[in-house]
């Protein structure tokens, strides 16, 4: 083997060698944190697009003692949104999100709402953080009844 296709692979097998030992440091570094619920409120909740939902969870070590200043990352993977989608934790290692279900309509069907967490600052080199996801089941909003003899009378019938 030349010299120069040598060096090459040498120095090919050593970036290998760091990425694996970069992408290692996160994994365990995201292994050491734990995402829990604590309360999700209500629940099940109104698929109406207004009624808000509390949802606190808690950000724990490796050692089971709270975390303070992590910044969650919120998403619905399945509809609806959340009034912030970043909060950071406080001094008991609780964070609180608001969300607001979809809308559940003759066009959007019911169905129940995965939530994902994710600890934005454990992370060091690349993308590797702490998850958790809930189901947050949804429930129909109330209907009220309406007169349908307006609608009779703008046609006639």
């Amino acid at each position: 083997m030349k010299s120069g296709v040598k060096r090459k692979l040498i120095i090919f097998l050593a970036v290998c060698l760091g990425l694996c030992l970069i992408a290692g440091f996160d994994y365990a570094r995201s292994r050491m944190f734990h995402i829990s619920l604590v309360s999700m409120d209500p629940n099940p909740a109104v698929a109406d697009g207004q009624t808000p939902v509390t949802v606190t969870l808690l950000l724990t070590d490796h050692a089971g003692q709270p975390v303070e200043g992590h910044t969650l990352f919120a998403i619905s993977k399945n509809g609806g949104m959340f009034h912030s989608q970043r909060e950071v934790t406080d001094g008991k290692g609780a964070v609180s999100f608001i969300y607001y279900p979809y809308k559940a309509s003759g066009i959007t069907e019911l169905r129940d709402v995965c939530l994902s967490f994710s600890d934005e600052s454990n992370s060091v080199f690349i993308e590797i953080n702490t998850k958790a996801e809930f189901l947050l089941e949804l429930k129909k909003p109330e209907t009220t009844k309406t007169d349908s003899s307006i609608l009779d009378g703008i046609f006639g019938e």
